[in-house]
């Protein structure tokens, strides 16, 4: 190679030179050439130089970007891209609105709307599923109940069965001989009822022709409130054999009966929504069914009353078939002195009733005895009269004593069978004698000599006896003998 003489000591090669020792000639050459230049040497395959700034000589070799890409664009859910610079790619969060990445979970209670299921959650979603799909199928079908108050029950192991509601006021009972094990029934609670022998079942005064005037008693606790009307026991009743007896009123005018509860009872009725029922039916004769209530202007003390509203007319023309009639009324608190109940035919006709009720509620349900029992009832109506009868024995004992020293009294003592509701007030008797076992002394009077609730000393005026000779009353040789003593309002 030709070395011409350049300003930088080296001579410079020419087209036409022939190279005789490249290495050297360059390495020559190399010596001229801006020391900055070295940078540009080595590099790996594929690489290639990048600008790393403004300034002359500044480069770098980099690895080679693949491909041809001139611009990156995007759509949802992928964001970021560009035309130039450095160009980011991301992924939006998901959500109900728009779509994006979630993130996973094994919760198969969340409530979350951005995260997705796992398989593990979709297993466990899938035995609770599965689980609630076995219940299911051996639940029973709601079809299985058809009218309103029905109730599941069953006749045997998984053999499902319906109970239709029972009459109002009804209780569901267990009930062993029914295909299903439960009944429903008449609800029996004692205290239920404020009218005492609302079911006509005691009548210590007699059967058959009671009531000739207003205020004759008549089936215990019942008092006539007319005096056109004659009462007689009658076993005509709406069912059988719950109730035994009726009573039966032939009135020639319009006719009443009565029935007066005390304060002790009336008080608990203050205030209170009642209601009244009763059966009856009419087999003659014309004229309403009216109910009326009054209230006492002193305590128990039913010589003067206040009726409360007006009457309520139970039927215009009552049928001549049982019917329960009923009525519920709105009570005020006036009635803490008594109450009192009457119940009116407006018109000649003969009428049978029985199964009268008054409880507290809006709803009559069935009808149950004050007492709960027969003997309750009768010991309830002996706490306001108490009559003691021969019992078919002519000469039954009904009490002891003494004569006194006018040979011609007697003092006897009897006792009440139950504590009565106060000391008694007036006595009635019929065909009784005191006897001394050797000779009888018919009795002309009777009237009280020491009373009480648990026991009366009476004084007993008689047919002359032996003085101070011990005695008995009884029976004067008949079957019809009584004497009873009473404490009625």
């Amino acid at each position: 190679m030709s070395n011409p003489t350049s300003n930088f000591g080296w001579v410079m090669p020419t087209n036409t030179d022939l190279v005789t020792d490249l290495p050297a000639d360059f390495a020559v050459f190399g010596q001229g050439v801006d020391t900055t230049m070295a940078g540009l040497k080595g590099g790996t395959t594929g690489q290639i130089l990048s600008k790393t700034s403004a300034t002359d000589m500044a480069f770098t070799w980099i690895t080679n970007d693949v491909g041809d890409i001139t611009a990156v664009t995007v759509s949802s859910p992928i964001t970021g891209g560009g035309t130039s610079g450095s160009v980011n790619i991301a992924i939006q969060d998901a959500s109900t609105a728009q779509k994006g990445s979630v993130q996973l979970s094994d919760s198969t209670s969340t409530t979350s709307s951005i995260l997705a299921s796992t398989p593990t959650a979709t297993k466990a979603a899938y035995d609770l599923a599965n689980t609630a799909n076995t219940t299911a199928n051996a639940a029973v079908a709601k079809s299985t109940v058809t009218a309103k108050g029905s109730i599941f029950t069953a006749t045997a192991s998984a053999t499902p069965a319906e109970i239709t509601a029972g009459a109002n006021g009804t209780t569901l009972v267990a009930d062993s001989s029914t295909s299903t094990g439960l009944r429903y029934q008449a609800t029996q609670a004692a205290g239920k009822n404020y009218i005492i022998n609302g079911g006509m079942d005691v009548w210590q005064r007699g059967a058959t022709g009671l009531g000739t005037s207003t205020g004759s008693y008549t089936a215990d606790r019942w008092v006539l409130g007319s005096s056109s009307t004659t009462v007689t026991r009658d076993t005509d009743v709406p069912v059988s054999p719950y109730f035994q007896y009726s009573m039966k009123m032939v009135g020639t005018g319009t006719n009443s009966m009565i029935q007066k509860i005390e304060s002790a009872n009336s008080v608990l009725l203050a205030g209170q929504t009642i209601t009244i029922s009763f059966y009856a039916k009419r087999t003659s004769g014309a004229g309403a069914l009216n109910l009326n209530l009054y209230y006492p202007t002193a305590v128990d003390n039913f010589t003067s009353v206040t009726q409360i509203g007006s009457a309520i007319t139970m039927s215009a023309s009552p049928s001549s078939s049982w019917v329960r009639y009923q009525t519920s009324v709105a009570i005020g608190t006036n009635i803490t002195a008594g109450l009192q109940m009457l119940i009116d035919n407006t018109g000649a006709s003969t009428t049978f009733i029985t199964g009268v009720q008054i409880e507290i509620g809006s709803i009559a349900t069935q009808f149950t005895r004050a007492a709960g029992n027969i003997q309750g009832e009768l010991a309830a109506c002996q706490r306001y009269y108490y009559r003691q009868t021969a019992d078919g024995d002519v000469y039954q004992n009904f009490g002891f004593g003494m004569v006194t020293n006018t040979t011609t009294a007697a003092r006897i003592q009897i006792s009440n069978p139950v504590t009565m509701r106060a000391k008694p007030t007036s006595i009635d008797f019929a065909t009784l004698r005191t006897a001394d076992y050797g000779a009888g002394y018919a009795v002309s009077a009777i009237t009280f000599g020491e009373t009480g609730i648990y026991s009366n000393w009476l004084t007993v005026t008689m047919a002359a006896g032996t003085a101070y000779r011990p005695v008995a009353l009884t029976a004067n040789n008949s079957s019809s003998a009584y004497i009873g003593v009473s404490a009625e309002l």
